[in-house]
């Protein structure tokens, strides 16, 4: 692990870990060992990467998950809302980034 080797051996503490992490890609080891030593998880990416990973690595949308969507739709919720409330609730920070001003 390399994150081990630099919490072990940095003269300044590690305080966040900013990592691709969301419903498809939980990185639960990763994370919980961040989140044991307190470091702080932010989510690059936190909604899966929509479209454009779906076109470049013909990954899955979470946004267009039929489970979440059920799930969204029977909480009166989004999509969007039930995979940030995901990763919230596993004590990671979400920034999620738009560049359409409708969303933003």
């Amino acid at each position: 692990l390399l994150i081990h080797d630099l919490v072990t051996q940095a003269r300044v503490p590690v305080s966040c870990n900013q990592i691709e992490v969301h419903a498809y890609y939980a990185r639960e080891s990763l994370v919980n060992y961040c989140l044991s030593r307190d470091i702080c998880v932010t989510a690059h990416t936190p909604l899966g990467g929509g479209v454009v990973n779906n076109q470049t690595w013909d990954t899955p949308i979470p946004l267009k998950d039929p489970v979440i969507v059920r799930i969204a739709a029977a909480h009166k919720k989004s999509a969007a809302q039930v995979l940030l409330r995901y990763l919230l609730q596993r004590g990671i920070v979400i920034l999620p980034k738009s560049i359409k001003p409708e969303r933003m």
